[in-house]
């Protein structure tokens, strides 16, 4: 764990800084706050480019996962994306209610339903897809396909190592 003395707090009286600059050496290389900044940009501009489907990033990554495993039980679905079984029942029965996805009885099992899109959902991931790709597109041209590579294997370490733990995409955006 770095020291604190690697970069020295100043008290009230010995800092002299310009109003207009502000010190950030005690955040600017935490990975967490700098992870937080970029997913707040890419969430603000997710929600620009795709406002008018009235669809949140979890819903989604919801209906994204249906499309491509439909008839799987709401179970897997919600576990695949690390979300709390009690987070995903509200998330899905609004894309019920929505009419762009459906719940039936799993035969085997009372207890259990498979999920599917209606084709309005189908429609919609499809119409969805085309400006997610521009979404991340201007993202990405800001590296290289080997950083992108880099980026992506590293977070999903990162979030992969703690799936286990109960780490999850909880509601507050979803």
């Amino acid at each position: 764990m770095p020291s604190c003395r690697q970069s020295p707090m100043p008290k009230a009286a010995e800092a002299h800084i310009p109003d207009t600059t502000l010190r950030m050496s005690l955040i600017e290389d935490i990975l967490g706050y700098n992870l937080r900044r970029a997913a707040a940009v890419i969430l603000r501009d997710f929600a620009e480019t795709i406002g008018a489907y009235d669809i949140r990033p979890t819903q989604y990554a919801v209906l994204s996962l249906i499309a491509l495993n439909p008839g799987r039980k709401q179970t897997e679905i919600a576990e695949a994306l690390g979300i709390k079984r009690a987070n995903f029942v509200p998330i899905f029965d609004t894309l019920e209610s929505r009419g762009l996805a459906v719940r039936k009885p799993v035969p085997s099992d009372r207890r259990s339903y498979a999920l599917y899109l209606t084709d309005e959902g189908h429609a919609l991931v499809h119409d969805m897809r085309a400006r997610i790709v521009e979404h991340e597109a201007k993202f990405l041209t800001r590296m290289t396909d080997a950083e992108r590579g880099t980026m992506l294997s590293v977070l999903k370490r990162i979030w992969g190592d703690t799936a286990d733990q109960g780490a999850s995409w909880d509601a507050d955006e979803a």
